[in-house]
């Protein structure tokens, strides 16, 4: 009796779809009133609380959906003004919302990337201060006065790179392999467009707000040279709380509340 002929797979592997984050939702909906026409350019958004109060979500999934929005070039901000639908769409709204949803695909949310590196850095920078060397120290120093010097030029993008490089160089005065690691490993959301756009907008909007953030730097710095590590202990908390509040300023979010 002859062979049956081999035929392709009757059946193929279930991929489940992925459940959509809260601030993907917020990209959604905001677009949905864009294409019927409600929103059109040049027309104000609602403030993020009433956003948020009308989409039932956190302030934080607003605010991660309008800096997606806004790197896509679909919504603009005006300082002390509010966010506003672009006036000039010069490409498809159709491929600015997908550009805004690829945003948020590819990057993690600041708020759970920050809250990561809090349990991580703080306790790397403790360790830090048993083990640094004179030469740390040095280390440290140099980076720093790059950081501050490109803060306080206006050169945010440039600052948010060495502002990894001076973390990582706190962590590699633990002189621990796998402490580096993985401190490295999660200084990469850094690199992520979602939240290089929600701090440089930020600063952006008002200059005067890299000033505090270069006084917590500073305090980390003393107090890692003086060997105290209860004051770095309290610095990067510190750090990390103000870090919060500048992304998601205004929000009264913890930084465990999950906002997917």
């Amino acid at each position: 009796m002859p062979k049956r002929a081999e035929k392709g797979a009757l059946f193929q592997p279930i991929v489940p779809e992925p459940v959509p984050t809260k601030s993907t939702l917020v990209v959604e909906a905001i677009a949905q009133k864009i294409r019927s026409g409600e929103l059109r350019p040049g027309d104000r958004l609602p403030s993020e609380r009433e956003l948020a109060a009308q989409l039932g979500v956190s302030r934080p999934a607003v605010r991660e959906a309008i800096a997606a929005l806004q790197l896509a070039g679909l919504l603009e901000s005006r300082v002390g003004d509010g966010t506003y639908v672009t006036f000039r769409l010069t490409q498809p709204v159709e491929l600015l919302l997908a550009k805004a949803q690829e945003v948020l695909q590819t990057s993690q949310s600041p708020l759970e990337v920050l809250t990561l590196r809090r349990v991580l850095e703080v306790g790397s920078a403790r360790l830090a201060v048993k083990r640094a060397t004179p030469e740390d120290d040095q280390h440290i120093r140099t980076i720093w006065e790059r950081k501050k010097t490109l803060a306080l030029a206006g050169k945010y993008e440039e600052y948010l790179s060495v502002a990894e490089e001076f973390h990582l160089a706190l962590a590699r005065a633990t002189h621990s392999p796998a402490v580096v690691q993985v401190v490295a490993e999660v200084l990469k959301a850094i690199h992520q467009p979602l939240w290089r756009a929600m701090r440089v907008s930020f600063y952006r909007k008002d200059p005067q707000h890299i000033h505090a953030m270069l006084a917590v730097h500073e305090a980390i710095l003393q107090a890692f040279l003086a060997r105290d590590v209860e004051a770095v202990t309290q610095a990067m908390e510190l750090h990390f709380d103000m870090q919060i509040q500048q992304l998601y300023e205004g929000s009264k979010e913890k930084p465990h509340e999950n906002q997917d």
